[in-house]
C-alpha cells in the first residue's frame, strides 16, 4: 500500500470513529505525541492520544445531530475533515486538519469551527468538562467564564449582520 493510500484509509478509519464516537477508535489513528490544538484558546494544546481523546470524548458529551465527511488532501498530505453539528441548539460547521507522522499516524489536529456564536457554544459545552479532573471549583470557574463568551458570540451573530448590511 502507498503512502497516500495508508493516509486516505487512516482518514476513513478516523471519520469512521468520528461518526461513531468511537473514542478508541480515534486513538487508534493518533501517533504518541499527537497535538489537538485547542479550537477556542491559541495557547493550548492537548498532547498525546489521551488528551486527544479526552477533549474528542468532551465534544462528543455536548453535541447532537454531528456528521463528518472525510474531505481532501491539503499540503503536503494532510487531510482535512469536514462536519456540521448542533451545539446548544446552534448549528456549527467543523473542519479538523490532520497531519500525519512518519508512521502515517495522526501527529497533529487543529479545529475550526464556524460561526462564531457556535463557536462560543462549543467553548461553554466543553469548558467545564476539561475542567472537571481539577475539580468542582475549576468546573464552576469554568462555567463562569465560559457563559459570557457563549452570549456574546450569541449576540454579535443576530446584530453583526444588521450593523453591516446595506438596507437601512
Amino acid at each position: 500500500m502507498t503512502t497516500t493510500q495508508t493516509r486516505v484509509s487512516r482518514s476513513e478509519t478516523f471519520t469512521a470513529a468520528l461518526q461513531a464516537h468511537d473514542l478508541a477508535g480515534i486513538s487508534g489513528t493518533l501517533a504518541p505525541g499527537v497535538v489537538f490544538h485547542s479550537p477556542v484558546l491559541g495557547k493550548l494544546k492537548f498532547i498525546g492520544p489521551a488528551e486527544a481523546v479526552r477533549v474528542f470524548g468532551a465534544f462528543f458529551d455536548g453535541i447532537t445531530d454531528d456528521e463528518y465527511t472525510s474531505g481532501f488532501e491539503g499540503a503536503q498530505g494532510a487531510r482535512v475533515v469536514q462536519g456540521r453539528a448542533m451545539a446548544k441548539r446552534r448549528p456549527i460547521d467543523l473542519m479538523m486538519l490532520l497531519d500525519f507522522d512518519e508512521q502515517n499516524l495522526f501527529r497533529d489536529i487543529k479545529v475550526f469551527v464556524r460561526p462564531l456564536a457556535g463557536l462560543g457554544a462549543v467553548a461553554a459545552i466543553m469548558a467545564p468538562r476539561l475542567a472537571a479532573p481539577k475539580g468542582n471549583v475549576a468546573v464552576a470557574t469554568a462555567r463562569v467564564l465560559a457563559a459570557p463568551v457563549k452570549g456574546v458570540t450569541g449576540m454579535v451573530d443576530v446584530v453583526a449582520p444588521w450593523l453591516v448590511s446595506h438596507r437601512s
